[in-house]
């Protein structure tokens, strides 16, 4: 967290797939601590218990990246808390490595809707905050992926669109991606 009254962006990172028994948090640390010294709060996301032999899962990944925005939404108006009044929740950026990479574009996608259907077949998930999922409706004002992987998760709807401000890289080395897969998002 940066030193200073705030409000600050906020950028939130989520890993990719790897080892669950790992820890993740030293992934993304040392560049959370340097968009602190920056004036960013920033905050790198465990997803450890969707690793391992899972495919499909990257709808799930986009969940948990943003009910983890819910959580700094409640507690940046939480007047206990340390981050209150401290999250400027019209600057947040996701970032996302991998199968994170993808989940951080369909998070954009989920993030406008009101309700999901993750299986053709299946009823759909509120995200009205009636289930405890949501509501979203972030200003997000950008969606950052690195190496992501595309289509390990699609929508019924057809391929995720994404609909906010979207920047790609793409790596040269990573577990799951060795093509430019994440073009076609």
């Amino acid at each position: 967290m940066p030193r200073g009254r705030g409000p600050f962006p906020l950028a939130v990172f989520a890993h990719g797939n790897h080892n669950p028994l790992e820890n993740s948090t030293p992934g993304y640390l040392y560049l959370c601590q340097l968009l602190a010294s920056h004036g960013i709060i920033a905050a790198t996301i465990d997803v450890n218990f969707l690793n391992g032999g899972n495919f499909g899962e990257n709808d799930a990944r986009a969940i948990v990246h943003l009910e983890h925005l819910k959580q700094f939404r409640a507690w940046n108006g939480l007047a206990a808390h340390p981050l209150h009044a401290k999250v400027d929740l019209n600057r947040i950026l996701i970032v996302g490595h991998s199968r994170g990479g993808e989940a951080v574009g369909h998070a954009s996608f989920f993030n406008r809707l009101t309700a999901i259907i993750p299986v053709l077949g299946d009823p759909p998930v509120p995200l009205d905050g009636s289930v405890g999922l949501g509501p979203y409706r972030f200003n997000l004002t950008g969606v950052a992926a690195i190496a992501p992987t595309d289509r390990q998760y699609e929508p019924v709807s057809g391929p995720t669109v994404v609909p906010d401000r979207y920047f790609l890289i793409h790596g040269s080395r990573d577990g799951d991606v060795s093509s430019f897969e994440g073009y076609n998002t």
